[in-house]
């Protein structure tokens, strides 16, 4: 009778391992197998990053101080027209 339940309790602990060593590998799979996006959303993430970098640029370009010239003063005779 003792034989009977420790073959029991081994085929119970095998059956639990498979199951385990189940678990890890669709784990594994996964976590192996990464998203892609597809084509337009792969086209919409290059324009975003597009529009941050044409707005860094416009920020870098508008953000610098005016400087003021001299206003140019032209003084025309009528004969010099």
């Amino acid at each position: 009778m003792e034989g009977l339940q420790l073959e029991l309790a081994a085929e119970e602990r095998r059956q639990q391992l498979i199951h385990t060593m189940r678990q890890v590998r669709l784990e594994q799979e996964v976590g192996r197998s990464s998203f892609r996006p597809g084509w337009f959303a792969r086209g919409m993430a290059s324009v975003g990053l597009w529009m941050i970098a044409y707005g860094e640029r416009l920020r870098q370009r508008y953000a610098e101080p005016w400087i003021e010239a001299r206003p140019v003063q032209r003084s025309f005779s009528l004969g010099q027209r």
